[in-house]
């Protein structure tokens, strides 16, 4: 604080004095700042030195990281290539496994057929009969064809196929001539496949020759392939012959390929029939009434196509019994649904049942 009642150069002194203590407060507060700056610049010399330190450790640690990376990328394709190798090993073992039964089977299988064949062969009497036995299949096969007979496999061509009737005289219908072949598999598992002979007296239906022989030339055997399969293993080409004759001869009604009557529509045949396969004017089995065509078991005699488009149930007639023998049905094309005459075409003017002058005449 400066005192204005003293002279002007005791004025001065007091400015001179307060400027030179100010002065020194700032020289040691600057002092202060300056050692303060000091401390700081080596602090931050320190933390350089630091962060120079850190750096470098980490890019140490990022090339060790991508070394021990690049070890795992390595050391993993070693490990995948040995689990390929090792899956490669195991198929191989497995194959070997498989190959080495199949061979076994295959031996043993071979091993059976030279058996039955020195069987064959051991004795004169043995060798004439199997020779005999080979003659009486000249009725079943084309010899103008090769044959094979081997142990495990046979091959012939058929004479002309005709399917025979249920009294045993063949159908006017030739299904041509077929190459038939027979093999044993490695399995001892058979392997059969009928050729249609090219030229051969036929007539295809949707690409079927025969009603028990597929478009590719593969028979439904059904019981046959196993008795084919033991005839094939025991090497009796008489049982193999007359079961294949029997097969393409003899028509199985329960599952053709294509029915019999695509080929022949004279001869009548369904699965309901039960006097077999003969021409139709002497199948002894029930018909519709209505179509004439359609085997039925029915106390109408009625099949169901035409029960339900021609006639109509109606329980006051079922009450009564006076439908159609006894039953309850009527035919729709009459007056008022209630007529039971059998003949749809003929009118009928009765207004109920019991007016109608039909009823007389039902069955």
């Amino acid at each position: 604080m400066i005192d204005f009642s003293l002279s002007t150069d005791e004025i001065k002194q007091q400015i001179l004095k307060q400027y030179a203590s100010t002065l020194n407060t700032a020289k040691s507060e600057l002092e202060k700042a300056t050692q303060e700056m000091a401390k700081h610049e080596e602090a931050i010399g320190a933390m350089r030195s630091q962060y120079d330190n850190l750096r470098t450790r980490s890019t140490r640690y990022r090339t060790q990281r991508d070394k021990l990376k690049q070890e795992y990328l390595r050391l993993s394709s070693i490990y995948n290539k040995s689990l390929d190798k090792q899956n490669e090993l195991d198929s191989r073992i497995r194959n070997s496994s498989t190959t080495r039964s199949g061979a076994n089977a295959k031996r043993i299988s071979l091993k059976e057929r030279l058996g039955v064949v020195l069987e064959i062969l051991q004795s004169e009497e043995s060798i004439s009969a199997f020779t005999s036995s080979l003659i009486s299949l000249r009725k079943l096969i084309d010899t103008s064809h090769k044959v094979t007979i081997k142990p495990g496999h046979m091959q012939w061509v058929t004479c002309p196929i005709y399917i025979k009737d249920v009294t045993g005289y063949p159908i006017p219908q030739c299904f041509g001539q077929y190459v038939i072949s027979l093999k044993l598999d490695d399995t001892n598992s058979l392997c059969a496949h009928y050729e249609l002979v090219p030229g051969s007296d036929f007539t295809k239906i949707d690409g079927y020759s025969h009603p028990h022989v597929n478009t590719l030339g593969e028979p439904c055997l059904g019981n046959a392939t196993e008795i084919l399969t033991d005839a094939l293993r025991s090497f009796n080409p008489v049982l193999a012959i007359t079961t294949v004759n029997e097969h393409l001869t003899v028509y199985n009604t329960i599952s053709p390929y294509i029915h019999l009557n695509s080929w022949v529509p004279s001869f009548h045949y369904s699965q309901k029939c039960e006097c077999g396969l003969v021409p139709k004017e002497n199948c002894k089995c029930p018909v519709c009434k209505i179509c004439n065509l359609k085997v039925v078991h029915s106390d109408m005699l009625i099949c169901e196509s035409c029960k339900d488009q021609y006639l109509y149930f109606n329980q006051e007639v079922a009450d009564k019994g006076l439908g159609i023998n006894g039953s309850g049905y009527v035919y729709k094309d009459h007056n008022n649904r209630m007529c039971v005459y059998l003949n749809p075409s003929v009118l009928c003017t009765a207004q109920s049942v019991q007016d109608c002058s039909c009823t007389e005449r039902r069955r």
